[in-house]
């Protein structure tokens, strides 16, 4: 595919962020309008130094409580961790900001493990557009999130709208595989569900889900990785709630999370900008 026509349906949701006159031009030549963006554009000593950083990795870690290299999507710290100080998500120019010097054609991974609970839909695929556009063909996005299918009752209560583990930004939505998946499918990734439960209760975790921890990200919040599913299953307390080994149903973990792999299709390429 021409890379304007892959990437299309990222661009219309980006222009659409902006108001009518701009979003105009930026209909009519995105890339030619998101260069004038980025020109225009004064980044912070926080994004100035991430941007320095990113030249010696392919793969991003989003939404990050620490920042500088680190092993969230690779090991031997062969990924960036960004917060919102360097890398604002629903800002399009901040992620152009942090890609445009970098030599690599574009990025392989974009890990981001309990992130997206704290956005709306809307703010969700913004999040999607963006990373379609800044993944090099193939490119992976791997995003984990809360399971608002899980059965059990205190997980429901542990992980439920308006908390925060954080004590950061709330929890804005409890996503499931029928509502996250199609946001990121409508802007052209192909969706691999690697570990979620369906809206049976049943839980699904995939043969291959582990196979590429070392490359793509290792889920913590997950059934192999999560020390809460250690056998025999103990309740688990904390500040901000209980998950009660009572409540679990039949084969019911104590602690997963919805986790997809987001891919870019091998023939759409990165945008022209950072290419």
């Amino acid at each position: 595919k021409e890379p304007a026509i892959c990437l299309s349906r990222a661009y219309v949701q980006l222009c659409s962020t902006f108001d009518d006159i701009q979003a105009h031009a930026c209909f009519r030549h995105p890339e030619l309008f998101f260069r004038a963006q980025i020109a225009n554009y004064n980044p912070s000593k926080e994004q100035i130094e991430a941007r320095t950083s990113l030249k010696n990795v392919k793969a991003l870690s989003v939404g990050a409580h620490k920042t500088g290299f680190c092993n969230d999507a690779t090991r031997h710290k062969k990924t960036l961790c960004t917060d919102q100080s360097q890398l604002d998500l629903l800002e399009f120019t901040s992620w152009l900001s942090l890609l445009q010097d970098s030599p690599h054609d574009g990025l392989e991974v974009i890990f981001a493990e309990h992130v997206l609970e704290h956005f709306d839909p809307i703010q969700v695929a913004r999040v999607a557009a963006a990373a379609f556009t800044m993944l090099r063909e193939g490119g992976v996005f791997r995003l984990v999130v809360p399971d608002g299918f899980k059965p059990s009752p205190s997980y429901q209560h542990y992980a439920r709208l308006g908390g925060s583990h954080s004590g950061g930004a709330p929890h804005m939505v409890f996503w499931t595989v029928d509502n996250i998946s199609p946001i990121f499918e409508s802007m052209g990734f192909v969706v691999r569900h690697r570990e979620h439960f369906d809206a049976r209760g049943n839980f699904h975790s995939a043969q291959d889900a582990y196979d590429h921890d070392a490359t793509l990200g290792k889920v913590r919040r997950s059934f192999k990785h999560d020390k809460r599913n250690l056998i025999p299953y103990r309740d688990f307390n904390s500040n901000i709630g209980n998950l009660l080994v009572s409540d679990l149903g039949p084969d019911e973990p104590v602690y997963t999370s919805l986790w997809i792999d987001a891919i870019k299709p091998s023939n759409c390429t990165v945008m022209k900008i950072i290419s």
